[in-house]
């Protein structure tokens, strides 16, 4: 089974602080892609469990704003997936035979949420 496995960096547990979200904020966006390379792992360990044979990780957030970076650390994620920057839950699912997504933030408008946006365009993406 095809897993396509879309992350962000704004839903991401324990990061609650904007300066976590920024390549030019040093220490906390270190600690930060330590947060999301973590709970991609965990990601990626649960789909194996649950049968998934092929996991390409698309590592989302600000893919188009900062390309030469990655907000996974590629040298400490699970042996044997591929990582992808740029594809997006909304251009790049055709081929997969599900969708994973971690580290997702809220939409735009969210009372509570943390940096809560939506894709330009958009008010809302909703599956099944």
């Amino acid at each position: 089974m095809r897993i396509l496995l879309v992350t962000d960096l704004e839903g991401v547990s324990l990061l609650d602080d904007w300066q976590s979200m920024w390549p030019h904020c040093t220490a906390p966006y270190a600690a930060a892609r330590r947060e999301m390379t973590l709970a991609v792992n965990a990601a990626i360990r649960g789909l194996r469990q649950g049968g998934a044979t092929e996991i390409t990780v698309a590592d989302g957030h600000g893919a188009r704003l900062w390309p030469d970076s990655s907000n996974v650390i590629p040298e400490e994620l699970e042996p044997g997936v591929e990582l992808v920057r740029g594809i997006s839950v909304l251009d790049g699912s055709a081929g997969f035979d599900a969708l994973a997504m971690v580290g997702m933030h809220c939409r735009n408008g969210t009372p509570v949420g943390f940096l809560g946006h939506t894709v330009s365009g958009f008010t809302a993406a909703r599956f099944n």
